[in-house]
C-alpha cells in the first residue's frame, strides 16, 4: 500500500515545481500585456492573447522541464523533487532515460483528470509501488533520494 510519506513528498514537489511555472506565467502575462498597451492594442484583446500565449509557452516549457529533469539531465529529480528528497527511478532502480521520462510526462495529462491530479492520486494509493498512470506505462516509480 501507499507510503504516505512519499505521497506527501510527491505532493510537496508538485506544489514547488508549480510555483516556478506560476511565477513564469505571471511575468509573461505582464510583459505581453505591457507590450500590447505600448503598441496601442485593445486591452481586452491583448489580455486574452497574452493569456493564450502564456499558457502555451509555460505548459510547453513545463513539459520539457519535467522530461529533462526526471530523465538523465536531472537524474530523476526536478527542483521540487530535489527539495523534497525524492526522485524518479526506472523499476530496476536506474535513472530513467528520455523515453521513459517522455511517456511518464505525456500521461500526466490523464493523471490530472477530472481535476487536479485526481486519477494520479487515486492510482498512487491503489498501486503496490505507489505509481500513477505515467509511472505504470513508463515502468518508473518515485522513491526516497
Amino acid at each position: 500500500m501507499t507510503d504516505t510519506n512519499i505521497f506527501a513528498r510527491r505532493f510537496g514537489a508538485l506544489v514547488l515545481d508549480s510555483i516556478i511555472f506560476a511565477v513564469m506565467f505571471a511575468i509573461l502575462m505582464v510583459f505581453l500585456s505591457a507590450i500590447g498597451v505600448l503598441i496601442g492594442a485593445c486591452p481586452a484583446s491583448m489580455v486574452v492573447f497574452a493569456g493564450i500565449i502564456s499558457v502555451l509557452f509555460v505548459k510547453s516549457l513545463a513539459f520539457i522541464y519535467f522530461v529533462l529533469l526526471e530523465g538523465p539531465v536531472g537524474k530523476g529529480q526536478t527542483l521540487g523533487k530535489r527539495l523534497m528528497k525524492i526522485k524518479v527511478v526506472a523499476e530496476d532502480g536506474g535513472i530513467p532515460g528520455y523515453g521513459k521520462s517522455f511517456v511518464r510526462n505525456v500521461l500526466r495529462i490523464i493523471d490530472m483528470l477530472p481535476g487536479p491530479y485526481l486519477v494520479g492520486a487515486v492510482l498512487i494509493f491503489l498501486t503496490e509501488k505507489d505509481q500513477r498512470l505515467g509511472d505504470l506505462a513508463a515502468k518508473t516509480k518515485v522513491v526516497m533520494a
